[in-house]
């Protein structure tokens, strides 16, 4: 699961902005900084943090992480394709890490329906999910995959690639599952099929 560092109230719990010194709840001073999945952060939260994440990759546009971090602020914003370049970033940097290429391959579907898709972009966005499926083991590599091999080609009546995406869906059930990824998934492309909507929303 991707996760950035955020800062945190000791007291009550409560996610905070970057530039918090009191809790804005129960008016703590005890912060703390910690690692939280981007996307369960609210929108307002999210933008702060890439404001912040904006301003740290100025400072320093070879922070690998800070602009991983901005990217995925971006995907979870929506801004499909400042998250495209931040990811495309990080990969030059540090073209060894899974997360970084099924991210990327996430953005650039840019919230569509992969059934229409063009093929060009469909070939790029497996490109980048390949990468992520030879370097990585987790459950959401295999479901994208699974959503493209269905909706594009065999929704569209084209030869199916292999494997295809019963084998894909059959290694996700045997892969390391993130519950919270899965939700990503659906809030970021456009799903038909009520079976791939059931089996994520579990």
């Amino acid at each position: 699961m991707a996760t950035v560092e955020i800062l945190r109230c000791k007291g009550c719990g409560a996610n905070l902005s970057p530039d918090n010194t009191t809790c804005n709840y129960c008016y703590s001073e005890n912060i703390i900084r910690t690692n939280e999945n981007p996307f369960s952060l609210d929108q307002k939260l999210a933008k702060q943090y890439a404001n912040y994440f904006k301003i740290k990759v100025q400072n320093d546009p070879l922070d690998g992480n800070a602009i991983f971090s901005l990217g995925l602020f971006y995907l979870n914003l929506k801004l499909y394709d400042l998250a495209i370049k931040s990811f495309q970033k990080s990969i030059e940097l540090n073209p060894e890490e899974p997360e970084k290429h099924y991210y990327l391959a996430l953005s650039l579907i840019k919230g569509r329906r992969p059934k229409i898709i063009p093929f060009k972009e469909i070939r790029e966005i497996e490109q980048y999910l390949n990468a992520a499926l030879q370097l990585g083991d987790k459950s959401k590599y295999y479901y994208l995959a699974a959503i493209i091999n269905f909706d594009f080609y065999a929704s569209n009546g084209m030869k199916i690639p292999q494997p295809d995406y019963n084998e894909l869906l059959d290694s996700a059930s045997t892969s390391e599952n993130e519950i919270i990824e899965n939700k990503i998934i659906l809030e970021n492309v456009i799903i038909r099929d009520e079976n791939f909507i059931e089996i994520l929303g579990r």
